[in-house]
């Protein structure tokens, strides 16, 4: 046989295999495969993404800044489009509100800068990292990690070419560190206040050859302190807090006319400002003649402005008294070269402000006329020029002024500008302009520039060229549908919301019902449920349904329903204060009794065998403990574990929180009074069967917390379990870990001490797979990782370190389908992606990298269907849409070798390849 008959039969038999398996395990399967990478359902709704600019700083002769997204990083420009340029692909931290609190400073050989890593256990904490560059990419690296950002580097000074800044570390709290640029050189420089509090170091300010700085110890108090650079002369140079019990406090430290300026704070006095030389016998009380409190000050030139009680003030060092300026309720006061510029009442409307500006003396400041403030505008200096970028609901407007002219002058109405804007509102100074961040509805938030001139007001370049994608959210199902809603951000409206259903296939996507624009709709308050092939949802605030039709969408119920929980064919909810129940008709819409539910975020309704349990609240009650069986004489507190009413608080009410049904008993998170805040109970449903478990943390002022109740033995879907229960509970001295209980007090015990101390390993997305649980969790030295137990500690270990090093992978909510759980997770390598694990290293693997390389797909709301998995993520062209993949068979069976420094996990990218066909 010749090589090319050879060839042909392998090619045949290889087909002939390939077309046996589609037939075993189904056609969906084998089309999943054909198409490589998950379906595309949904391409609509597509708006321009923003690389959102921000923290722009100049270094060696050029602007650097840092922009969001998939092109996100830090990058510079020269002001033109082939001249701007990404240096490095990192998540820079953005300021959200200001850009004084951009996270960036320079010196003569580097660019000092955070990094956001992301939520590393939850959504609220992030690992923040400091990083330096050169200027070009193998130049710029990661110095040095902290647990939280500590609002970046706006508390920190260049001194002798050395970065002295607030480190925030969970030994040391918030010292004085310092850095050369070297990872070596990067250290705690002195701890001021030993122990986890720190010294909060703050308000840096260089004078007379020293760096000066406010910070807080607990023998002298919050006092000035000095360093010239060495441990040996750095010490207290003003000691302001002489009081017993500490009271004053140093902040806000300037120098002007050759001195050391800084407010102080008293508890009598109020705010005052002092004037120093940089020591004790140089410093003087300014405003002891002047009444209190004394508020923002601000250094022009040799001047030094501040307000006292509203008004403007002005020191220029040559009198020994500061003279009375205006009385125009000053504030928001912003430095030029030689003039100061700030926010003060119109002298022509009494219900608005305006731009005022002054010399120094009385005669030179004015108001300036042409603009009035609707909202604050975000403003930068250029010399002695003032510009400000201005927002309504309607445009965007950049103005200028020069300060000699009473009128500030329009420079261009940039009409295509949405309202709200993403934040920041940044805009930066540079010898020929300004550069700025604004939103435009074509090529969304973006990079511009301007001269001070309407056709020298023009886009640098669009960055970011993605789309945004129709971002589906609040995935829920029936027995024949996938439902879920759209959020669409409408340019010049509030968003809009739109409900579509899906089959699984492109042509069974389709859209139901658009809700008009509401701009005092939450979208947190939409809830959604399945009851058959109808499904039930909220919307402005109202209970709609749907049988899968856009005519038979309609709203079902009144105003103020949240809360929803199906219970046999019924679906019960609160409305208005009232506990209801709908069979899904009018006529089977009925109030079942008037109790309270309070606040409407998390759900408070639970459903176990039978029997719907909820926190109710009654004036004479307080928030407590409630059952019903579906009818008014049914529905019934259960016990009043807390006696009292109080319903703002969490005295003198239990506020019953997280239940959890297990062989007929629930357990639940509750406040006993009498210990601190939220303890574990148990109940049978009955008053005398309702207890206190156990007080796990009697000591903190949190209690224990107890949560992410689940049991070993659970089937999937349902909420009735076999023991043991586990669950995540805070102690003082271990932290928070994982717990376990049989069910009584004895057999409630701390599980593992994963983290040793008292940061714990916070154990979260605690997930049943039969006989084992895998969860998440980070043991301190490998960040949050997946994890596996079996219920004994030996059976107990880390499934595979997805991510290696401490900053762990991001790992999403486990969703379990059969003996497997599918979750997002981030590798270092290829952003965070969709992965799959069955509690084994080597069944741990990346599905498929949709945004090919380190930028993420980010996919979200995983969700199960007859055989489809359904989730929303972003593949860097078509921005956030919903996908799916079916999982009725193995996905993938071509191996990705994986880079040397992880060699323990394996990829796997889904697609069938036939090679080496003639």
């Amino acid at each position: 046989m010749n090589t090319r008959m050879l060839c042909r039969t392998l090619s045949i038999i290889v087909l002939c295999t390939y077309f046996a398996y589609v037939g075993i395990y189904g056609f969906a399967w084998a089309q999943q495969i054909a198409q490589q990478m998950p379906l595309l359902l949904t391409n609509d709704n597509l708006v321009p993404a923003h690389s959102s600019p921000h923290s722009f700083i100049e270094f060696k002769g050029e602007t650097y800044f840092g922009a969001a997204g998939d092109v996100g990083g830090l990058w510079k420009t020269n002001g033109t489009a082939d001249g701007t340029e990404l240096i490095k692909n990192i998540r820079l931290y953005e300021p959200s509100i200001h850009e004084s609190h951009a996270p960036i400073i320079a010196s003569a050989d580097y660019i000092f800068f955070m990094v956001d890593q992301g939520p590393v256990l939850d959504d609220s904490r992030h690992v923040y990292e400091l990083w330096r560059s050169d200027g070009t990419e193998s130049g710029t690296v990661r110095l040095q990690q902290f647990g939280q950002a500590d609002w970046g580097l706006q508390n920190a000074a260049i001194f002798e070419d050395r970065l002295y800044f607030r480190g925030n570390d969970a030994e040391y709290g918030a010292e004085l560190w310092v850095s050369n640029g070297l990872i070596d050189g990067t250290s705690l420089f002195l701890d001021i206040n030993p122990g986890e509090d720190g010294s909060n170091v703050d308000s840096f300010a260089e004078h007379n050859g020293y760096l000066y700085f406010s910070a807080f110890d607990a023998i002298n108090g919050d006092n000035v302190w000095r360093t010239n650079g060495s441990l040996e002369a750095t010490e207290i140079a003003v000691d302001i807090d002489d009081t017993e019990d500490h009271k004053r406090d140093a902040y806000d430290l300037t120098v002007a006319n050759q001195s050391l300026y800084f407010r102080s704070f008293d508890e009598e006095l109020g705010g005052e400002l002092w004037q120093s030389s940089g020591t004790m016998t140089g410093t003087k009380l300014i405003t002891d003649s002047y009444p209190s409190p004394i508020g923002s000050i601000a250094a022009v030139s040799d001047n030094l402005f501040f307000e006292n009680l509203r008004t403007l003030w002005h020191i220029d060092g040559t009198e020994q008294e500061a003279n009375y300026l205006t009385s125009e309720e000053v504030h928001s006061m912003i430095p030029a070269d030689n003039l100061l510029y700030f926010w003060g009442k119109s002298p022509t409307d009494a219900f608005d402000d305006a731009y005022w500006r002054s010399d120094g003396t009385p005669e030179g400041t004015i108001s300036l006329k042409g603009f009035s403030r609707f909202t604050k505008p975000k403003e930068a200096t250029v010399g002695d020029d003032l510009y400000f970028l201005s927002y309504n609901r309607h445009s965007g407007q950049l103005f200028r002024t020069d300060g000699t002219s009473e009128e500030v002058q329009l420079v261009k109405d940039l009409t295509h500008v949405a309202y709200p804007v993403p934040l920041p509102y940044p805009i930066h100074a540079t010898n020929n302009g300004i550069l700025f961040g604004v939103f435009d509805d074509t090529v969304g938030k973006e990079l511009w520039k301007s001269d001070g001139t309407t056709d020298g007001t023009t886009l640098v370049k669009d960055i970011d060229t993605n789309v945004i994608g129709m971002r589906p959210q609040d995935f829920g199902t029936t027995n024949n549908a996938l439902y879920f809603f759209e959020f669409e951000e409408i340019v010049l409206q509030s968003p809009m919301f739109s409900l579509w259903r899906s089959d699984g296939t492109g042509n069974g996507t389709v859209l139901l019902k658009t809700f008009e624009p509401d701009q005092f709709f939450n979208a947190d308050e939409i809830r959604v449920e399945g009851i058959g092939s109808t499904f039930f949802f909220t919307q402005e605030s109202k209970l709609w349904k749907t049988d899968g039709t856009p005519e038979g969408t309609t709203a079902l119920s009144g105003v103020f329903v949240y809360d929803l929980e199906p219970m046999g064919q019924h679906l019960f909810f609160a409305q208005s204060g009232s506990l209801w129940k709908t069979n899904g008709t009018e006529e089977g819409t009925e109030k079942i009794k008037d109790v309270g539910f309070g606040a409407r975020s998390n759900s408070r309704l639970y459903a176990a065998n039978g029997t719907l349990f909820f926190r109710g609240y009654t004036a004479e009650h307080g928030y407590e403990l409630w059952k019903s069986d579906g009818t008014e004489a049914g529905t019934v507190l259960v016990k009043d574990i807390y006696e009292g009413t109080d319903r703002f608080s969490r005295a003198n009410s239990s506020h019953p929180d997280r239940l959890f049904s297990h062989n007929g008993i629930l357990y639940f998170a509750a406040n006993g009074g009498g210990y601190a805040d939220y303890e574990l109970w148990h109940s049978d449903g009955t008053e005398a069967g309702t207890e206190l478990l156990k007080v796990i943390n009697p000591n903190a002022e949190a209690g224990s917390d107890p949560k992410e109740f689940t049991a070993i033995g659970s089937a999937s879907g349902t909420r009735t379990t076999v023991s043991p229960i586990f669950f995540s509970a805070d102690h003082e001295s271990y932290g928070r870990e994982l717990w376990y209980t049989d069910g009584t007090a004895d057999g409630t015990q701390l599980f593992l001490d994963i983290r040793e101390g008292e940061e714990g390993s916070d154990p979260a997305h605690i997930t049943s797979m039969g006989n084992y649980i895998l969860f998440r969790a980070t043991d301190g030295q490998n960040g949050a990782e997946l994890w596996r137990s079996d219920g004994t500690v030996d059976g107990t270990s880390m499934v595979t370190d997805i991510r290696v090093g401490a900053y762990g992978t991001q790992l999403g909510p486990l969703l379990r389908i059969g003996d497997t759980v599918y979750f997002s997770a981030n590798d270092g390598i290829h952003g965070a992606e969709l992965w799959k694990s069955d509690g084994t290293a080597s069944g741990t693997m990346m599905l498929f990298d949709l945004n090919p390389g380190l930028p993420s797909s980010t996919p979200r709301n995983l969700t199960y269907r007859d055989g489809v998995l359904y989730f929303s993520a972003n593949d860097g062209v078509n921005g956030v849409q919903l996908r799916s993949i079916s999982v009725q068979a193995p996905l993938s069976l071509d191996v990705v070798e994986e880079p040397e420094e992880t060699p323990s996990i394996e990829h796997y990218i889904p697609f069938f390849s036939v090679n080496g066909l003639p």
